[in-house]
This record gives C-alpha cells, sequence and structure tokens, in this order.
C-alpha cells in the first residue's frame, strides 16, 4: 500500500482511503504495526502533508504482544494525527436476517 510519486500534487481536501485486503491469518501478523508510530503510518503521515490530503489508512494493529486489530488510523491535510477507529466485523459464518425475515 504505497502513494506513487505523482507530478502534480493532489489538491487540498482530497480524502484517500485505500482498501486493506487481508483475511484473519497468523501469516499476517508479521505485518501488523503499532499506531501510529508504525512503519506504513509514518510514510502515508508524510504523505498527506506534502499532498495536503486526508487520509484514512487501514492497517493491522499491534495493540500488545499478542492482541490484534483491524485498524484504520485517519491523518487530516497537514499530517496530524487525529485518531484511531477499530472496526468490529459481523462473523463471517453467521447469517444476517433483517428485522422481517
Amino acid at each position: 500500500m504505497l502513494v506513487k510519486k505523482r507530478e502534480n500534487p493532489v489538491h487540498a481536501g482530497t480524502l484517500l482511503c485505500p482498501y486493506f485486503p487481508a483475511e484473519q491469518e497468523t501469516k499476517w501478523y508479521s505485518l501488523t504495526e503499532k499506531i501510529p508510530e508504525g512503519p506504513t503510518l509514518k510514510l502515508m503521515q508524510e504523505q498527506a502533508k506534502k499532498y495536503g490530503m486526508v487520509m484514512i489508512v487501514p492497517v493491522y494493529e499491534e495493540e500488545i504482544t499478542g492482541v490484534y486489530y483491524n485498524t484504520a488510523a485517519i491523518f487530516d491535510a497537514e499530517g496530524t494525527y487525529l485518531g484511531k477507529y477499530r472496526k468490529n466485523h459481523i462473523p463471517p459464518h453467521t447469517p444476517v436476517f433483517g428485522k422481517n425475515s
């Protein structure tokens, strides 16, 4: 998940929210990062500031050893870390029914 170098900078007010398509498997544990100091987040923070754009950056967060979350970190157009959102997921094998089902 890298931002390509652009000839023309993106205009202020642009929002970037890339998709993070990893399933919950132990093979991904080596890619977990601390928030906000992880290497992917530092890179995206620099890009947010450089291009003047808001970024919502999904990462596989390791809060403490062995505790993982699918989290989105948010950076404003000045590159300031605003906070994070830990995503909640409906289990994939549980049927979800509407009110009238």
